[in-house]
């Protein structure tokens, strides 16, 4: 008897001089393929939905190859091989509201194994002149709305409305407001006002500085 795919065998659920059948419901053992890797996945329908609706837009251009970056849950740091999407449901799970997933990855030194958990960043789409900033920059209008202050050419502060898309990590995406090259204030927010005069100092310089004191 051989098996219909490679992989590696795990242990047997019968003993020598059990009692077996032709297409019995227990299989004798499981083999199980291991490189490459299956992962399932799932991903919120609202976030398809609005991934979708930008791509539509514009606002974003939409990976022609979506590449998927698996994080080690238990060690929190990226598998070192990315691997691919290969397919996404079209139905939504209603009693969760996400759709299915299935990345495949290659695993030659068997890192990944079956049952495993894993979360994944799935590069599905780039956004077009987006900036990330420091979430303690952004400050808010008596309506709610995202406002940052910025240096123009005369080193005064301005404070400008911005759009935020999501968080990312310790910082947030902004799409709309702000321009490539332009000085976002990041620190002293509450001691300003628009018009003041203002010494900017690049924060990776002022980080270097507070480490030589």
């Amino acid at each position: 008897m051989f098996s219909p795919i490679s992989g590696r065998i795990g242990k047997s659920t019968v003993t020598v001089g059990a009692l077996v059948t032709a297409n019995q419901s227990t299989p004798l053992s499981i083999v199980q393929q291991i490189d490459p890797m299956y992962i399932d996945l799932t991903q919120s329908s609202a976030d398809i939905i609005k991934l979708r609706q930008k791509i539509t837009e514009k606002q974003i251009n939409k990976s022609d190859d979506a590449q998927v970056k698996i994080i080690l849950d238990d060690l929190n740091q990226y598998y070192d091989i990315v691997g691919t999407l290969k397919f996404s449901d079209i139905t939504v799970d209603p009693s969760t509201g996400n759709i299915s997933l299935r990345a495949i990855i290659a695993n030659p030194n068997q890192v990944l194994l079956p049952g495993l958990f894993v979360r994944a960043v799935i590069k599905e789409g780039e956004y077009k002149d987006a900036i990330l900033i420091p979430q303690q920059a952004i400050t808010r209008n008596k309506e709610g709305g995202a406002m940052v202050y910025i240096v123009d050419n005369q080193n005064k502060a301005q404070l400008i409305p911005v759009e935020i898309t999501q968080a990312i990590n310790n910082k947030w995406l902004i799409n709309k407001g702000l321009l490539s090259g332009q000085k976002v204030i990041v620190e002293g927010t509450i001691k300003i006002h628009p018009g003041v005069t203002v010494k900017a100092i690049d924060q990776s310089i002022s980080k270097n500085l507070d480490q030589n004191k």
